[in-house]
């Protein structure tokens, strides 16, 4: 690929576009209004790999009880491959996208989204579950393979 992903979605405003004969997008819109969302890590060994949920107006509910707007779940071995959360989304729908950390010379680390070949593939799609190949950014060729992630998702 000549042009990073990160160029191709700004020349598309966000609009998914065509690589390799698969459609790629930034993120994903999940329509929901108050229920549950479970995320399980299929395949992907990176540690520094996961996933952002985030509601306008809303909230998403913590195993702790407590509620946040945004919500980071990172693929890592010492955390389970499975997690659920009560969610509130009075817009009808939860914004998601691929996340990742990114390690800089001189020991900084940054946790980033849509920077170069940073991409989200659906790979399965069902009327409450998705299946998506997920490449993280940075200066890396786009690989899909890098995380597979589900999610699924019920109304209360």
């Amino acid at each position: 690929m000549a042009r990073s992903l990160q160029e191709l979605f700004i020349e598309s405003r966000g609009q998914p576009v065509q690589v390799g004969g698969v459609l790629v997008r930034q993120g994903d819109v999940l329509p929901i209004t108050k229920g549950r969302v479970t995320i399980r890590f299929l395949r992907g060994q990176a540690k520094d790999h996961g996933v952002r949920l985030e509601t306008k107006n809303g909230w998403i509910e913590l195993t702790d009880g407590s509620r946040a707007m945004v919500v980071d779940t990172w693929r890592s071995p010492e955390f389970p491959d499975e997690i659920s959360y009560r969610v509130s989304c009075p817009q009808k729908d939860l914004d998601m996208w691929n996340i990742y950390r990114l390690f800089h010379t001189g020991g900084l680390v940054t946790e980033d989204m849509w920077t170069g070949g940073a991409g989200m593939v659906l790979l399965e799609g069902c009327p409450n579950r998705r299946v998506y190949g997920c490449s993280a950014g940075g200066s890396g060729e786009f690989a899909p393979d890098t995380l597979v992630v589900e999610v699924e998702w019920h109304e209360e």
